[in-house]
């Protein structure tokens, strides 16, 4: 059963610019049909906009996937998978309103699908554990237990149809799961937060627990595997790009404070140079005093000028000296905070390290589980080309007993 669509409607369609990631791209030159296409079998969303036999949009909906209304006509939403940001221009707000109902029912319709295939591999792998020894398990193309073939109906067709229930029934199972976690990879981050040593820790024991499972439990099992060192590798990188932004934070402040603290040096130099000046004009006044103090008696006019000349200028003097006094305990206080943004800076450094060794150990894991995944796929592909093979065979070989049953009867007949 193929996709249907359920909800239709007209948007002018946009894309992120790529390389700045700042302006938009318009993606088509009017209002074209946007439409939600819902695949019963695998229950699953799709966007598509097509203009000009020409795909603009092919979104698949996931759960961890946001449709943002950035205006009264206008909203948008980020695809993973196609590593873009696509934007609608609607006519009017009534019809965002409607496109966000379904882009949330939609979403919510992932999220469900998501919290039951999360559940189905969990118990996969509980089930996965051995059970019976090697051996024990019935023949393919034996009956059920406690059905006895009767002599009126053909034991022949009964065999090859359970044959071929019992054989395609978990390969289609196994392909259905397969597709349906490709498709929705990337989703595993709405089932919450897992750490980098956890999964590390459950990797030896999902080894001893596939020892004995079939080709594609062990796919399904690398693919759960594969989905929670996703999570935890997303998780690192959200941490790592947290304590950047925080040492960025801190570098700028330390340039802020470094410039305040040049600025206050050259300030402190000035006032010092004043001060020298001050001091040597007090000097010189201070001898002129003395000179006319020598002719007090004949200019006692102009030493009472002086000496008041010499008051202005000692309260001046006092002035920049409280002045230099102030600018020192600020440049003391500037230097404190300096020394303390160095080292929070320091112990953002420290943090940063093992972070990143993490993200570097978990993205190793990641690639060895994909190669994993790969070769289980290849002999999974490989054991249901021989099943068909099997199927075959044995079709011909039952319709050539048929066909000498026939030739029998008919000379039983005769």
């Amino acid at each position: 059963m193929g996709e249907k669509a359920v909800y239709a409607t007209h948007a002018h369609v946009f894309q992120i610019d790529p390389e700045t990631k700042k302006k938009w791209i318009p993606s088509s030159g009017a209002a074209v049909r946007v439409a939600f296409y819902h695949d019963p079998s695998r229950r699953t969303y799709r966007i598509i906009a097509i203009e000009d036999n020409k795909a603009l949009v092919n979104s698949t909906i996931t759960a961890n996937m946001n449709f943002t209304k950035t205006s009264p006509k206008f909203g948008q939403w980020s695809d993973h998978r196609a590593n873009t940001v696509f934007g609608l221009g609607f006519s009017t707000e009534k019809d965002l309103l409607q496109f966000v109902d379904k882009f949330n029912d939609a979403k919510s319709a992932a999220k469900l699908l998501l919290e039951e295939r999360k559940k189905a591999s969990q118990k996969a792998l509980d089930q996965d554990q051995p059970q019976s020894p090697a051996g024990s398990s019935p023949s393919p193309i034996s009956p059920p237990a406690g059905a006895s073939p009767s002599p009126t109906s053909p034991p022949v067709k009964y065999t090859v149809h359970e044959a071929t229930e019992s054989r395609q029934e978990p390969l289609a199972t196994a392909r259905k799961h397969s597709s349906s976690a490709l498709v929705n990879g990337s989703d595993v981050q709405e089932g919450g937060r897992v750490n980098g040593s956890a999964a590390s820790e459950s990797s030896p024991a999902l080894g001893r627990s596939m020892s004995g499972a079939t080709p594609e439990a062990q796919a399904e099992a690398l693919k759960y595997e594969n989905s929670k060192l996703k999570v935890a590798l997303a998780n690192s990188a959200q941490n790592v790009k947290k304590w950047e932004s925080e040492m960025q934070t801190l570098k700028n402040n330390n340039t802020r404070l470094t410039t305040a603290l040049e600025e206050s040096t050259q300030h402190v130099a000035e006032w010092k140079k004043q001060l020298q000046r001050y001091k040597e004009e007090s000097d010189a006044l201070k001898k002129k005093v003395q000179e006319m103090e020598s002719d007090r008696a004949e200019h006692s006019s102009s030493v009472q000028e002086v000496r008041r000349e010499n008051e202005e200028l000692k309260e001046v003097l006092s002035a920049v000296q409280l002045d230099l006094e102030a600018g020192t305990e600020e440049l003391h206080n500037k230097e404190t905070e300096l020394e303390t943004l160095r080292e929070q800076l320091l112990v953002t450094n420290s943090k940063l390290q093992p972070l990143e060794e993490e993200n570097q150990s978990l993205a190793g894991q990641v690639a060895l589980l994909e190669d994993q995944l790969k070769m289980a796929s290849v002999a999974s592909k490989r054991q249901l080309a021989d099943a068909q093979e099997c199927h075959r065979e044995l079709g011909n070989k039952l319709q050539e007993a048929l066909r000498l049953h026939k030739e029998m009867d008919g000379h039983f007949n005769t």
